[in-house]
């Protein structure tokens, strides 16, 4: 089965002031933007999204389930749940490695979640074998560390720390338990809020990590990490020593209320229910080579087919929001490109590559 794929060109929507608001209006590939979510100051940068193509699996074989995707200075990682397997992509044809089989034991797995790369290797999380699995770049296991119970998204900083989503408190009522590489718990940050309904707890306290820019790369000291609640909106940056740096929330259409809950929890004659009572939701978080963060949450309509993508400076102000032509589940930056996982494809899970290209318009 063959991916549909990708339109040539992106549908991308220009940000700006109207009125005190963010207006939208879709326009061709360069995206002018100037509209900050709290004072509405205008910062005078545009991005340009050039989509260039899909990134293949190897030959024979077709993504099953992909759970998650990341990029340092090497291949494409992207842990594959159904087919229990990490593989390692490049940009030439047929350029692959697969590693992994179905199992408990050695370079097995029995479900992956999330995948963090680093300069000679990547990092893997498998919640039914418990375990963080750290691979070198032939597929040879670096180290494993075991009784970790439930995971889920991780990130290996430049000082070769493990920071572990969790969606249960871990101390000081966080919820990233951040290890050294022997598997000792050095620290842990985040914001943990209890809800009643175990379902809703744990989608309340879901996260996904990125790393500030130039982390995990060598191109500098920051340690720092990025956290995105994505059943709340809530944006975190902290720093090297796990201290929050600022928080904001994604800016939501002008009829949302931020302070409104994503989940709702109520009683009915089986029991007690959840459901997801407000969009979009946030699906993503990565970080850019220019420190922009960029988040990827699901488009109003709801229909899984596009996603919009918002760009933001540090402090939350927000600088473009382009609607992507896929469904973006999980993104990785690797240097000027962004590399997007869409499960949703009808035709079967897809990669997509664009290049990203900030430019200064003038005042």
């Amino acid at each position: 089965m063959n991916p549909s794929p990708l339109p040539n060109q992106a549908r991308v929507a220009d940000v700006s002031l109207r009125g005190g608001r963010c207006g939208l209006l879709v326009v061709a590939v360069l995206l002018s933007t100037a509209c900050n979510p709290a004072d509405h100051t205008a910062s005078h940068l545009s991005l340009e999204l050039k989509p260039m193509g899909e990134l293949l699996p190897p030959a024979g074989i077709e993504f099953l389930d992909p759970a998650d995707l990341d990029a340092a200075d090497g291949p494409l990682y992207v842990a594959d749940d159904g087919a229990f397997s990490v593989y390692a992509l490049t940009d030439r044809e047929n350029g692959a490695a697969v590693f992994g089989k179905k199992g408990g034991g050695p370079l097995e797995f029995k479900q992956l979640d999330g995948i963090a790369a680093f300069p000679g290797g990547v990092a893997v999380t498998d919640s039914r074998n418990g375990r963080v699995t750290l691979l070198d770049t032939a597929g040879g296991i670096r180290s494993e560390i075991g009784g970790q119970g439930n995971l889920g998204a991780i990130l290996v900083d430049h000082a070769g720390r493990i920071h572990l989503s969790r969606s249960h408190e871990v101390g000081n009522g966080g919820t990233v338990e951040v290890l050294d590489s022997t598997g000792a718990t050095v620290g842990g940050y985040g914001k943990y809020e209890t809800r009643t309904h175990a379902v809703a707890n744990g989608l309340h306290n879901r996260a996904q990590l990125a790393a500030n820019a130039g982390d995990g790369n060598g191109n500098n000291d920051d340690t720092g990490s990025w956290l995105l609640y994505t059943y709340r909106g809530l944006v975190q940056h902290y720093g090297s020593t796990f201290q929050l740096l600022g928080e904001w929330h994604i800016p939501l259409p002008d009829d949302f209320d931020n302070q409104a809950p994503y989940i709702k929890e109520f009683d009915t004659p089986a029991g007690m229910a959840v459901a997801i009572v407000r969009r979009p939701v946030a699906t993503d978080i990565a970080v850019d080579q220019e420190g922009h963060v960029l988040i990827a949450v699901d488009h109003e309509g709801g229909d899984y087919t596009t996603s919009d993508l918002l760009a933001f400076t540090d402090d939350g102000t927000l600088l473009a929001r382009v609607t992507l032509p896929l469904f973006a589940y999980r993104m990785a930056v690797r240097g000027d490109t962004l590399l997007v996982l869409d499960r949703q494809n009808e035709d079967g899970p897809r990669i997509g590559r664009f290049t990203l290209k900030w430019k200064e318009t003038g005042s």
